[in-house]
């Protein structure tokens, strides 16, 4: 590309990843072919500060306040009334004068020089226009083989799919029989001549039939609902990917959903085989004439594909949201099951959903599914001879003929004509259609001092304590399956009323190590983790991703938080008011987390925590993507934490520091690129 665009590239990466980073940037810059690289960044060291040919720098107003080369914005800074502290990192005092901690008059005083700087640029002749033109075939076939490959490398759903057919084929094999599909309707099915109720005998032959057609049904349906639910889940799955390369001119709208659809026919074509043709067979379908049996096969295939359709017609219209897509995608198997006609008769459905049931898939799906098992005159390929000649009183008793014929609920001439219908073979319109009608993070963890040390209950008064780790060992395997050792004996402490800061380069095991004293990760580990009290503490573990319900305020989610972590007699809201005030987080207390910052947002996952008082809080990168002064407000709200009456220890993985920030913590825990302390103690 000739512009290359990034942003926050260097979150969640150590100063050194990032070093590399910026200057594999700045070597692309100096090829041959002009290129122009522009990147949002968050706390430069000053030496990484000094690498850029431009800096553009916002204030907290969304204003310009600089443009120009790194080295002269100090000067322009200092002959405007903002001298830079010496010692000072200078990206770290440029955040502090966009943030407006040295007054709004000289923001607005910056802005104005930027504005009038502006005015002296050259007008260029030509406007970006980004028009891509697309090979839109030969993308398409791309992406249906990439999106073919991914799905065969799914660890989960292909194979989760594949056991589900068959599972499903041999439980219904087991449940209706092998001798479920004997029966045809036919004359043959009635052995009148062994002197039974006929009309008894007619109701269990029905009921058989029933039965029978309830187990294909049955299959038919479970073969729209495993072609349907996977096809929800892949727009969402695959949209931050598919905004990212479309965005970027990689392909087409089009040739994106084309490559869905075509990727997913092989699938379609395959997989119901392995649940339609067992059902077929282990029911006892009839075998006689081959064509039937890939008559069915087809039917469950096109149902199938039909399901698939509609399942990427959902799955594209809510993209944003793969819980509504499954919720849409298996209620709408109600009102199809409704129009299908196998509970209400089409002629007698209400004519506004008459027509519906037209356009009804899943109807015709059952419909010729029936038909391909018991018409195409089917007697006759059975070789039923047909006797015109025969009188059906003769197989019922006088006395229940003058029943049947004295009763005002039975009505006597459909009942003989259906029978005799059957008992023929030939059945008419209205028969047939009586017949179709009746076949309708908070971990809490002990950590003791010895194997014979018990817990004892917390007093509210628990005296200053150390945790340590000995010879701590932790493996687990590669993407290859091999064993690799990511701690590698590490020895190590952290004091109560102290907050500890773990650095190292990324992959160092940093997060691992969190992991393993918080009682998460305990296979492959090996060593000792000990505290100097044999009182019950309480941990909490704050992840790195921001893992909070969108839809509750702030004091809501923390609200129930206390409710969920507390006695129920204590007071909520006195817990939660003072976990608002600790963390300066009231004026976002009752907003919902899409309108609070990163910073506040940040403080709210804490809080979460907070509320059940932990004695230890331990948190995975909680700077990551947060601006230098949003930073240092967050590290410096932690350490008021330590200082409390109750002693509270914090532990926190942090990339880039600077050296303000660095010397705010108590103590340093630094692992090396193997996964050894090389250093534990004070900055």
């Amino acid at each position: 590309p000739n512009i290359l665009i990034l942003d926050e590239p260097t979150s969640g990466l150590d100063s050194v990843t990032t070093w590399q980073l910026i200057n594999t940037l700045i070597e692309l810059t100096q090829q041959p072919e002009p290129i122009a690289i522009v990147v949002t960044i968050h706390q430069p060291s000053a030496k990484l500060f000094g690498l850029f040919n431009t800096i553009y720098l916002l204030s907290c107003e969304g204003q310009c306040i600089y443009n120009g080369p790194p080295h002269k914005m100090l000067t322009l800074f200092s002959e405007h009334g903002l001298e830079c502290p010496r010692f000072t990192n200078p990206s770290d005092f440029a955040l502090e004068v966009a943030a407006n901690e040295h007054g709004m008059a000289k923001l607005m005083m910056l802005s104005t020089l930027n504005k009038i700087d502006a005015l002296d640029m050259d007008e260029h002749d030509f406007r970006i226009r980004i028009k891509t033109q697309f090979r839109t075939w030969r993308t398409v076939w791309l992406l249906t083989l990439r999106s073919m490959q991914t799905t065969l490398r799914d660890p989960y759903m292909l194979p989760l799919k594949v056991s589900a057919y068959i599972v499903s084929a041999v439980m219904i094999g087991l449940m209706f029989g092998s001798d479920s599909g004997i029966l045809s309707s036919c004359s043959s099915d009635f052995n009148i001549g062994d002197g039974k109720d006929l009309m008894k005998k007619y109701q269990e032959i029905a009921a058989d039939i029933m039965e029978n057609c309830s187990g294909i049904l049955f299959a038919v349906m479970f073969g729209w609902f495993m072609s349907i639910f996977p096809i929800l889940l892949i727009f969402p799955s695959e949209m931050n990917v598919f905004l990212k390369e479309y965005g970027n001119g990689t392909y087409s709208c089009f040739a994106y959903f084309m490559s869905k659809v075509l990727s997913d026919i092989p699938f379609q074509l395959i997989l119901p085989n392995l649940g339609g043709l067992p059902v077929y067979y282990l029911t006892g379908q009839y075998m006689g004439e081959w064509w039937r049996i890939y008559g069915f096969q087809l039917i469950f295939i096109l149902v199938s594909i039909n399901a698939s359709a509609q399942g990427f017609l959902i799955s594209a219209i809510i993209p944003e949201s793969p819980l509504a897509c499954a919720f849409i995608g298996l209620i709408s198997l109600i009102p199809m099951c409704l129009l299908s006609g196998l509970m209400v008769e089409l002629d007698k459905m209400p004519f506004y959903f008459r027509y519906f049931a037209y356009i009804n898939y899943v109807k015709y799906g059952m419909d010729t599914t029936l038909i391909n098992i018991y018409g195409f005159d089917r007697c006759s390929a059975e070789g039923v001879e047909r006797n015109d000649t025969f009188n059906i009183m003769d197989a019922i008793p006088p006395e229940k003929m003058m029943q049947i014929y004295s009763s005002d609920k039975i009505d006597v001439e459909k009942i003989m004509s259906t029978v005799g219908g059957l008992m023929t073979g030939i059945l008419d319109e209205d028969n047939h259609s009586f017949i179709l009608s009746y076949f309708k993070l908070d971990v809490n963890i002990d950590i003791n001092n010895d194997t014979n040390s018990q817990a004892k209950p917390t007093n509210g008064n628990l005296d200053p304590f150390r945790v340590m780790w000995r010879n701590l060992t932790y493996t687990a395997n590669d993407n290859t399956n091999r064993k690799k050792v990511i701690l590698n004996g590490v020895n190590g402490y952290f004091i109560s009323s102290q907050i500890t800061g773990i650095m190292g380069p990324s992959g160092c095991g940093k997060s691992t190590l969190l992991g393993c004293i918080a009682g998460i990760k305990t296979k492959g580990l090996s060593g000792s983790i000990t505290i100097s009290t044999n009182i019950k503490v309480k941990f909490a573990f704050i992840v790195q991703e921001n893992y909070i319900l969108s839809r509750l305020s702030v004091r809501e989610s923390l609200m129930y938080a206390s409710k969920l972590k507390n006695d129920p007699f204590v007071d909520h809201s006195g817990i939660v008011n003072d976990v608002i005030d600790k963390l300066m987080i009231q004026t976002c207390a009752d907003n919902r987390p899409s309108r609070c910052s990163g910073g506040q947002l940040k403080r709210v996952l804490i809080g979460l925590e907070l509320v059940s008082r932990p004695n230890i809080l331990i948190l995975d990168e909680p700077t990551t993507g947060l601006d230098s002064v949003t930073t240092w407000q967050l590290i410096n709200t932690l350490i008021a934490l330590t200082q409390q009456p109750e002693p509270v220890a914090v532990v926190l993985t942090i990339h880039q520091p600077s050296a303000r920030l660095f010397n705010l913590f108590h103590a340093i825990y630094l692992l090396s690129a193997d996964g050894q302390c090389i250093y534990n103690g004070s900055p």
